[in-house]
């Protein structure tokens, strides 16, 4: 069988399974596993594959076609042009987040400033590790419930030579993390899918996700409630807030960022028009 015609019946395959752009999800797929760039097929559409090729193929189409994250299977995903490793310990890194990155980063002109960070809820990591790197004399702390999601983290920060710029905090948000401690810059994309609405993700989020660091309560707003109720107190004098958030919950955090001694900034939007993230300064 050829490239050409194992990315047609591939492609074939993966829509009578629902999935969404199955031409390029079939590439990818056959890129990675023959260790080349996509566009290099196409330079090589009449090329005869060996059954040694075709049988790490077949177990990948099968877990996509299953609705399993393309990213889980290739075991690895790009992030504001950093590559992290991804699994289900934790959520794919988004998109939209490179919105909180830029905004965090246009709070310093100054890239070599010193700060003492802290990422609520870091997943993969994703945050602390991209704001270490372009912010190089910043400290860091990284905060997660989930041991599994910590472990990950570390070895992308390990991965990106930051193994000695992060502490690593076990809790549900601020547990875990030194009363006394102060930071100039808090950031966080913590859950805020209201509960009602879980059923309507995308099987690959509901199904093979963790739920955990997708559900934000009844309203979507719990996460905010938890890391507002302190933030003010583990924050430095002009410390600035930066937090991802839902489509629809721009009015809800007018009200509930000055109520817990925070002065909203702005609102950055995304590239489909809707509130992404808030900004905050400590009053």
């Amino acid at each position: 069988m050829t490239i050409l015609e194992l990315i047609q019946k591939t492609t074939a395959f993966l829509e009578s399974k629902g999935v969404d752009e199955p031409r390029l999800h079939a590439e990818l797929l056959l890129a990675h596993i023959l260790g080349v760039k996509r566009i290099q097929l196409y330079l090589q559409f009449e090329r005869e594959l060996n059954a040694k090729e075709l049988e790490p193929l077949r177990e990948m189409v099968r877990r996509r076609a299953e609705r399993e994250p393309l990213q889980y299977i290739l075991g690895k995903t790009e992030f504001f042009g950093l590559e992290f490793k991804t699994d289900a310990r934790a959520l794919i890194p988004r998109r939209e987040t490179e919105h909180l990155i830029e905004t965090a980063l246009g709070f310093f002109p100054d890239k070599n400033v010193a700060l003492n960070a802290i990422d609520l809820g870091t997943g993969t990591g994703i945050l602390a590790i991209t704001l270490a790197i372009h912010l190089p004399a910043s400290r860091w702390t990284a905060v997660d419930a989930s041991a599994e999601a910590l472990a990950l983290a570390r070895e992308n920060a390990t991965r990106h030579g930051l193994g000695d710029r992060i502490r690593w905090a076990q809790g549900l948000w601020w547990d875990g993390v030194e009363a006394t401690e102060k930071f100039d810059l808090l950031v966080s994309n913590p859950p805020y899918v209201k509960s009602a609405d879980i059923q309507n993700l995308a099987l690959e989020l509901r199904e093979h996700e963790p739920l955990a660091a997708l559900g934000g309560g009844d309203d979507g707003l719990a996460a905010y409630r938890a890391i507002l109720a302190e933030a003010r107190d583990r924050a430095n004098p002009g410390a600035r807030l930066a937090m991802e958030i839902g489509f629809d919950q721009g009015p809800a955090l007018r009200e509930l960022l000055p109520t817990h001694g925070w002065k909203l900034d702005s609102y950055v939007k995304d590239l489909q028009g809707f509130e992404r993230v808030v900004t905050a300064t400590l009053a």
